[in-house]
């Protein structure tokens, strides 16, 4: 088993005993070496692995920040395009062209009426916040009833309500128009700085015309728009052009899409102005 010492003394019990001790703790500082050195290299690889974390979370922070501030652009946009051009948009990003085509939709023309000699009579500045006021309410009504605003000018609006039921667009139309008309009323009421109540004319008409994107071509660049045109589009602005006082006007498509909720009333056929044909047109009836 053993030799002989260097002193030439036999092992003895205590010496195995004190042998194995030494073994024993060879053992051990090897292990401890050993899980020494994989602490280490584990140490090194958490360390590679948290720098890769940290680039990783810089670039989602990056791009989250670049979102943000495209969903920030996107919220101001709105305020400028039209709802149904943003949902297009949204499902197809690449699309040069936007649904363009003959559809059935139900157009609404609005104008102040007398705009002009109100500005005259409370400036232009007082004239400014009662317009915001009123067309406040205009959107809320519009809105609530799927309606989208395509063109704005100063006193007016043309809104299209697009439902894929025809009936069903035409009553939002008219629904809205309704909602326009009472709350009107509610502000003239709460507006002692009117000199006269405000009247709001509408005109609707339902029916078929070509929807989609016009390009116009410049030297300074393209520029593209989003509305709808056609004889339809036009009989709308010229019945909300004879409405007077507040009245709603709609043409007798429209009136017999609504009539189970809604009274019309003939006024008769008129001739329209660049419409060939004379035109009949309906009132809506005020409920008492």
């Amino acid at each position: 088993m053993f030799g002989p010492k260097l002193t030439e003394e036999p092992f003895r019990i205590h010496d195995r005993e004190l042998l194995g001790t030494l073994v024993n703790n060879l053992v051990v500082a090897l292990k401890n070496a050993l899980s020494f050195e994989q602490i280490t290299s584990l140490n090194r690889e958490l360390q590679v692995k948290n720098e890769e974390l940290e680039k990783t979370l810089g670039e989602l922070q990056a791009a989250l920040r670049k979102v943000e501030i495209l969903e920030s652009i996107k919220a101001n946009l709105c305020k400028f395009v039209p709802a149904t051009v943003t949902s297009m948009i949204e499902k197809s990003p690449t699309s040069e062209t936007l649904d363009a085509g003959e559809r059935d939709l139900s157009v609404m023309f609005l104008d102040i009426e007398g705009y002009s000699r109100l500005t005259e009579e409370v400036g232009g500045t007082e004239v400014n916040n009662l317009v915001e006021k009123y067309f406040s309410v205009f959107m809320d009504a519009i809105y609530t009833n799927n309606g989208d605003v395509m063109e704005t000018a100063g006193d007016g609006l043309m809104v299209l309500f697009l439902s894929d039921d025809e009936k069903a667009h035409a009553l939002e139309a008219i629904r809205a128009a309704a909602t326009i008309r009472s709350q009107t009323d509610r502000i003239n009421r709460e507006s002692p700085a009117l000199l006269r109540p405000l009247a709001v004319n509408i005109g609707v008409a339902s029916g078929e015309a070509y929807l989609g994107a016009l390009k116009f071509e410049s030297p300074t660049g393209s520029r593209w728009t989003y509305t709808a045109h056609g004889t339809l589009v036009n009989i709308a602005a010229r019945i909300c052009d004879k409405a007077k006082g507040g009245n709603i006007m709609a043409v007798r498509n429209t009136a017999e899409r609504v009539i189970e909720e809604f009274p019309f009333v003939s006024l008769g056929s008129v001739p329209l102005k660049n419409i060939s044909d004379e035109v009949e047109i309906f009132e809506l009836q005020q409920r008492p």
